[in-house]
């Protein structure tokens, strides 16, 4: 949803909603602009330092679904996140005003296509974010 953002208001890398805090920056615009389906591209992800200085990693797999939180939590299980410890999705689950779900259950998400499994890469993480590893 970033991406959404214009670029010549907030720099084109978007470089002051990081400053402001990144994960408070996706709430608030996932509160205020509301998405009714999301297509994340995996084909080629990015791992280590990204999104400017990562190296591209092909993940080939496409997320589709009607609801955001599914499609990370998703594709943070594809790239050997815990979803648990990304701060906005767990944010995200009491802002919507549910006990964790799909988070906390997710299985529970329909998966149509491959498994999670089948699919799941250990990406690279930089030091300061290895404790998102599952």
């Amino acid at each position: 949803m970033l991406g959404i953002m214009p670029g010549t208001k907030y720099g084109w890398t978007k470089n002051k909603l990081h400053t402001v805090g990144l994960e408070e920056s996706i709430l608030d615009i996932n509160h205020t602009i509301k998405a009714d389906f999301a297509i994340m591209d995996g084909i080629t992800g990015m791992e280590g330092n990204g999104p400017l200085f990562g190296e591209h990693r092909q993940a080939g797999v496409v997320i589709l679904s009607s609801d955001l939180m599914a499609t990370d939590t998703v594709a943070a299980r594809i790239m050997g996140i815990n979803p648990h410890r990304v701060g906005y999705l767990k944010a995200a689950s009491r802002r919507a005003g549910r006990e964790v779900p799909p988070l906390g259950n997710w299985k529970n998400i329909e998966i149509i296509g491959a498994s999670v499994n089948s699919v799941k890469q250990d990406f690279r993480l930089v030091e300061k974010f290895r404790f998102l590893r599952s």
